[in-house]
């Protein structure tokens, strides 16, 4: 039957210590992880966005990307962005304050919740400290995201959920849903949970007292709605700005958006092996919250993510819940008693299923490898030197806008509201006239920077994708080069760095450099020096490249 656990149900027993010291050392590691990365490289592109957002917040007082635009909701992280803006505003920096925030949430994890579940054996929390240390996702939040933070929200709230005292439940409900907007689907399950036990279970004072329950729940409503009516008002958009850019798929199925992924399967194996593994070996009073966790955590959110777009999940950033979710019911299927065999099958089998655990040197290259190579920072620091500011444009609205201070334009669409509904024309890039304005091939390939000029004839295109956006950028620019704009292609990678790590092939953006602005040689000499090419060298390089093959 259905229950709710007083607070005696979650007292860790006398008899089972939990093996401390192993816990420390991986939270120390973890720590110095966090604590030392910003210091060796840049954030992540996306994490970048929000600290500019975050930044703008803390010293200017406005939720903006750019200043000159006005408010605009790029960043949907609301509590995290306003968390790293209270440390920005003591003059910490941004993405040192957000790997602290992640570091506490790995501490709170490791430290409070077993504190509020009963582990069966003592080596449970070992078993979470260990497989949050080999989480993929840790290198995500390396990178300056927030999945720590918002998969402790959720784990909180699914543990709640199946207890008393509807305040707190609430409280952590509505915060979740505040920490990222992915959070009200499963709050919505954990209400639906619990609500389900309440009205079943006969033992709890639900129908004597509804006021227990009825009186947050309004207060927490009330306060979701108003948040919810006022950045209605402050932003001028009924949703933000990422949701209208991937509203769409490419290959809408049965008229609806389904990106059923590799990624998806690995964590559905996973977590199904996890939640039968917890039903086989967790006793009967833990099953409540074992269900609560796996409905709230994981099967929700698999589902959901089914029907968006997960572009750039980095280090699966979005599944980090999901894969807490099932650590979690792993650390509780843990038997009773001493290690022996039954604990052993248990660890060994989700450590078989155990995503990114083979990949996890990969994953660390891709997500930290080339931020520690990125030549966009100091390339966006030395544009900071350079007076007067220049109007910038970009593809990729992180590093550059963020280290560099210059007001800048997300062609994109994801910051810049004029650009959120609509794909960017050719002429809509001719009027913003950018002093430099720097793009990402993409799909097109970095061989469609030989063609620019080809593209004067082409008809602008209007459906949204980024071959689109390249192309009507390149039908614009192709008319105003090279008289008024010089063209210099930009490494992604520091040249040296790239050589160091064995990278083949070089990857270009290309900048467009308009020749009136007052600090264009600087510029252009800026960005010569960390080894941009003119389109002449890069053709002879594609040559001498392809005769060497």
């Amino acid at each position: 039957m259905f229950f709710f656990p007083s607070a005696s149900d979650f007292a860790p027993s006398s008899t089972e210590k939990t093996p401390a010291a192993f816990v420390f050392v991986c939270l120390t590691v973890v720590l110095i992880i966090l604590v030392s990365l910003p210091a060796l490289v840049s954030p992540a592109e996306d994490a970048a966005i929000l600290f500019q957002y975050s930044n703008n917040l803390a010293h200017h007082g406005a939720i903006a990307y750019n200043l000159t635009d006005g408010p605009a909701e790029g960043a949907t992280d609301f509590l995290w962005m306003l968390s790293i803006a209270s440390f920005s505003k003591l003059g910490m920096p941004e993405y040192l304050s957000a790997n602290l925030l992640s570091f506490m949430a790995a501490a709170a994890t490791l430290l409070l919740v077993p504190k509020l579940i009963e582990f069966q054996n003592r080596w449970a929390t070992p078993v979470l400290a260990a497989g949050l240390l080999i989480s993929p996702s840790l290198a995500a939040a390396a990178a300056g995201f927030s999945n720590l933070v918002f998969g402790l929200a959720l784990l909180l709230t699914a543990i709640f959920a199946v207890r008393r005292g509807a305040v707190a439940f609430y409280a952590i409900a509505l915060l979740t849903c505040l920490i990222r907007p992915d959070g009200c689907i499963p709050v919505a399950v954990a209400c639906l949970y619990r609500w389900a036990i309440l009205l079943r279970d006969p033992d709890t004072t639900f129908y004597a007292r509804p006021s227990r329950e009825l009186v947050p729940l309004f207060c927490a409503a009330v306060i979701g709605i108003a948040y919810f009516v006022w950045r209605w008002h402050y932003f001028g958009e009924l949703f933000p700005l990422p949701f209208l850019v991937k509203s769409a798929c490419a290959d809408p199925k049965f008229g609806v958006c389904l990106e059923f992924t590799r990624g998806h399967l690995r964590y559905i194996l996973f977590t199904s092996a996890a939640y039968v593994a917890f039903l086989y070996f967790a006793p009967r009073q833990l099953r409540p919250v074992g269900t609560s966790i796996f409905a709230v955590m994981c099967l929700s959110l698999l589902v959901f993510y089914s029907f968006v777009r997960l572009e750039q999940n980095i280090a699966d950033r979005f599944f980090y819940p999901v894969y807490l979710g099932g650590l979690m019911l792993t650390a509780l299927a843990l038997p009773a008693g001493r290690w022996g065999l039954r604990q052993s099958v248990v660890v060994l089998a989700m450590l078989a299923l155990m995503p990114g655990l083979r990949g996890m040197p990969r994953i660390w290259q891709d997500t930290i490898g080339d931020q520690w190579a990125h030549n966009g920072e100091p390339i966006a620091v030395g544009l900071r030197s350079i007076q007067p500011q220049g109007k910038l444009g970009t593809t990729e609205a992180g590093i550059l806008s963020y280290l560099s201070d210059w007001p800048t334009v997300d062609v994109w669409g994801l910051n810049t509201a004029r650009y959120a509904r609509h794909l960017p024309t050719p002429d809509d890039i001719a009027q913003e006239k950018f002093d430099l304005l720097v793009v990402h091939a993409g799909p097109l390939g970095y061989g469609s920077y030989l063609h620019i000029g080809e593209y004067c004839s082409q008809a602008a295109r209007k459906e949204r994708s980024w071959e689109a956006m390249v192309e009507n950028i390149f039908i614009a620019m192709c008319k105003l080069t090279p008289n008024e704009y010089e063209i210099l292609l930009v490494p992604r990678l520091i040249p040296q760095k790239a050589r160091n790590r064995g990278t083949e092939e070089t990857r270009f953006d290309v900048a467009f450099l308009n020749r009136s602005y007052p600090g264009f040689r600087q510029v252009e000499q800026l960005l010569r020096t960390h080894g941009s090419i003119d389109l002449e060298t890069f053709r002879s390089n594609r040559m001498i490249a392809a005769k060497a093959r």
